[in-house]
């Protein structure tokens, strides 16, 4: 098996990424290397490089006291060995210093600086690759370290946040705004009193965070953060690094790696999960991937690196037909899975099913329990991808190798609906339609808002309606998604290159209507039901779950206005388990006052 190139093995750069049209060829007769050193290595003998490179004339390490700014303090002439490895040591641990390789190609040319691509740690901006003592980045306990246990996986509550927006607003009470540190801080309260941060969390009822891109991304730069630059991180720059905007000191690579554990520790003390979203369809233009294997990239008939979506300027796509990128992806994986409980992927149906399920096996292996949603497409955009000659699997397929998949078959019916383009009953036979077009143990995530779309208090301005959809966001058969700041009725439209900072001083706070949402939803029945919707005149939705003689009705009016529905339920006294008051079934006939209703039949006054 051909492994990995480091530090720009090819005489291509970002600056001029013309693909050679035999590259792949010649690629392929290369001596393999099949070791696990690349890079560097270090202990108390001495630190060792090593860089697969079979046709560069000669390679060099640089050394540095410091991440940037400054010239090295000495170079290392790296010698060729078996396998096309070229190695370089110091007989001493050089803990504290970075590096940068640099090759000279067979033509003569000496190409650009670059830290490897399995570096695991850098100082500002990813430029210089660090030596570091990772045992010294473990947080007290760390060892023993594990994430919350579920009895089902539907009993999960994913609440996706930006590390910045979800602390950096003046209202929130936290001293490590926009850092990973500011999910360790107990006890923060925003001006009004309300609990913030990591209290927030547990008194919402979330079970994990979905946290947007964490690993190093290019869009901001770290060494100028008072400018208030923002981006969501989707353009990987390097994958197997903590971004260091929310280190408190991008120029330490200690630190950035640590604090991100300190993070996953203190949510994992206070039970809830990490859920970490990654990026594989796609990295930053000047990825140092890019810079260093353009043939593990897709490439416009001009040769050129480009993406087959068109909009998506930002970014260029990677290739997957080149099987030493699996191996890549897949130890860069199993490295997360060592740290966080789960992932979020990124667009996951413009990626062979097949590399999924090579790498769901292997992170097995780190991590059991790992859990994968997948963000799948609107049915729209698989057409459209397909006509294209793309990958782009269904949600039928995704199932094979994901626990979880977005609602995007149907979530655009649900906008549909509220702008009166289709009738409730329609929108309620295409949730029906789910139960028999996807596998028995499918599960969906259900939502009203995430940040690609817009705000459900946007969409649904009027607050009695609103309340009545989150009831049924949580009563759907699945899991439930909460978007940062949803519980606060927060507004304005999310944006890729603009803040949406959580405001938790909106005067508006849903977390106890959740929080009870939550609880009911933990019922056994809800994890193994027949499901079913029917909407009644009016506007009324009734779902139900049923297992055996056990039996959840969930009653929504999404207009929020009063009505007396007919119901087949015998007449009595019964408990709306959301506000804990008593409604009557008189004559076979409920009296609904716009709220919503949530009955558990066994529990029923006869």
């Amino acid at each position: 098996m051909k492994t990995l190139l480091s530090a720009a093995a090819l005489t291509f750069v970002a600056a001029a990424p013309v693909f050679s049209q035999n590259m792949e060829s010649e690629y392929a007769s290369w001596p393999a290397y099949g070791g696990t050193d690349l890079e560097m290595t270090v202990d108390a003998k001495g630190t060792n490089f090593a860089l697969w490179s079979p046709k560069a004339k000669a390679a060099t390490v640089y050394l540095y006291n410091t991440d940037r700014n400054t010239a090295p303090y000495d170079s290392l002439e790296m010698r060729l060995g078996d396998n096309g490895v070229w190695r370089a040591s110091v007989d001493r641990p050089l803990y504290g210093k970075f590096y940068t390789f640099r090759i000279t190609d067979a033509t003569g040319k000496r190409l650009a600086e670059t830290p490897g691509v399995w570096a695991k740690a850098t100082g500002t901006n990813g430029h210089r690759a660090a030596i570091i003592d990772f045992a010294k980045t473990d947080p007290e306990g760390w060892s023993a370290d594990k994430g919350p246990e579920l009895k089902s996986i539907t009993d999960a509550v994913l609440y996706e946040m930006h590390h910045r927006d979800f602390s950096v607003h003046p209202s929130s009470g936290i001293v490590h705004k926009g850092k990973f540190l500011a999910l360790t801080e107990p006890e923060t309260r925003s001006i009004l009193g309300d609990k913030t941060g990591i209290d927030h969390l547990k008194e919402l009822g979330v079970t994990h965070v979905h946290i947007l891109p964490s690993y190093d991304y290019n869009s901001v730069d770290e060494s100028n953060l008072p400018s208030n630059q923002y981006n969501w991180g989707y353009d990987p720059f390097n994958y197997n690094i903590p971004e260091g905007s929310y280190s408190t000191d991008p120029a330490n690579p200690e630190a950035r790696v640590r604090e991100m554990k300190e993070m996953v520790k203190a949510l994992h003390d206070a039970g809830i999960g990490v859920v970490m979203d990654v990026v594989y369809n796609h990295t930053s233009p000047d990825s140092w991937l890019a810079q260093n294997h353009p043939e593990w990239f897709y490439h416009k008939p001009d040769g050129c690196f480009g993406n087959k979506v068109g909009e998506w300027l930002d970014v260029i796509d990677l290739d997957y037909n080149n099987r030493d990128l699996w191996d890549y992806q897949i130890e860069t994986l199993k490295m997360w899975a060592g740290i966080v409980d789960g992932f979020r992927c990124d667009v996951a149906p413009l990626i062979p099913l097949e590399f999924w399920l090579k790498a769901r096996e292997e992170v097995a292996k780190v991590n059991p329990d790992c859990f994968w949603l997948s963000e799948s497409v609107e049915p729209v955009f698989t057409v459209a991808n397909r006509a294209r000659g793309m990958v782009s699997l269904s949600d039928s397929e995704v199932y094979q190798a994901f626990d979880v998949s977005y609602e995007y078959d149907i979530y655009y019916r649900f906008k549909d609906y509220l702008k009166g383009k289709i009738s409730l009953a329609q929108y309620a036979e295409d949730i029906n339609r789910q139960e028999a077009i996807y596998p028995d143990n499918y599960v969906k995530l259900r939502y009203l808002e995430n940040h690609d779309n817009a705000r459900g208090a946007f969409l649904i301005p009027d607050e009695k309606k609103l309340l009545v959809w989150t009831a049924f966001i949580y009563f759907q058969k699945g899991m439930t998604l909460l978007y940062a700041g949803q519980e606060n009725g927060v507004k304005h439209l999310p944006n890729l290159f603009d803040a949406d900072k959580v405001q938790w001083n909106t005067g508006k706070d849903y977390s106890a209507l959740m929080s009870r949402l939550y609880e009911i939803k933990k019922s056994p029945v809800f994890a193994d039901s027949t499901y079913e919707v029917k909407a009644l005149p009016g506007d009324v939705l009734v779902a139900t779950h049923s297992k055996g003689s056990d039996r959840y009705i969930g009653i929504f009016p999404v207009t929020g206005e009063a009505s007396l529905i007919d119901i087949d339920l015998p007449n009595g006294l019964y408990t709306n388990l959301i506000s804990g008051e008593n409604v009557e079934v008189h004559a076979g006939m409920l009296a609904v006052d716009g709220r919503a209703i949530i009955l558990n039949l066994p529990g029923a006054k006869e």
